[in-house]
């Protein structure tokens, strides 16, 4: 029997995409799989059965719109076998503003133009009362940071014009200069917002074209 294999397709593959994996040569035994992101964290993919002579089996992967950038790798090993696959693929940015349209939800950033040292208020509305509203920044160079959840208000609202939520654009993280975008996601609604500022790398003095 030969070795067990696991192949990927696309290789390169936009975050938000779909990935799927085939495996072979793990002959009518299970599978266990795990994902290592690019920063070592690693995630169980659970147990694929592995069918017929040539003991093959499929698994597909959604790419969350907040997964790193970067190179991953997907681990097979056979449970009976012990045999052992790996294949790597790479997540690129993908489009922040992809499931754009959904519901009537918006987020408003102030400033539009901010230093790496300066901060964001954000204040959105359109989500369902009481639910809760995920956020997300995605950098320029397709890097994403968790910022926290929020609960709406009763009115469906966020960041209400008392409590604006500030966000640090930090320069020890390396923010780069450039569009950045903000996304608030109803949990509950299905409902996205989006919103974008201009990162620049030094603050702009008043009267600066």
């Amino acid at each position: 029997m030969s070795d067990a294999t696991i192949t990927v397709a696309p290789a390169t593959a936009a975050q938000g995409e779909t990935v799927t994996f085939t495996g072979s040569g793990y002959q009518n035994e299970k599978v266990a799989l795990w994902l290592t992101y690019p920063d070592g964290r690693v995630k169980d993919q659970g147990v694929r059965v592995a069918e017929g002579a040539p003991g093959t089996w499929s698994h597909t992967i959604t790419l969350d719109r907040r997964d790193p950038t970067g190179d991953y790798f997907l681990t097979g090993q056979g449970l009976d076998s012990g045999r052992v696959a790996i294949v790597s693929f790479t997540v690129t940015a993908g489009n922040p503003l992809a499931g754009a349209s959904t519901g009537e939800a918006d987020l408003v950033a102030i400033p539009l133009v901010v230093s790496r040292e300066g901060v964001v208020q954000l204040q959105g509305r359109g989500f369902a009362p009481q639910e809760e509203v995920a956020m997300w920044m995605t950098e320029s160079d397709g890097r994403v940071w968790a910022i926290r959840n929020l609960k709406a208000s009763d009115e469906g609202t966020i960041f209400t014009a008392g409590r604006l939520l500030t966000v640090p654009i930090a320069a020890e993280i390396g923010s780069p200069a450039g569009k950045t975008y903000f996304t608030a996601f109803g949990k509950k609604s299905q409902r996205i917002a989006i919103t974008h500022i201009i990162v620049v790398a030094e603050a702009q003095s008043e009267g600066t074209p």
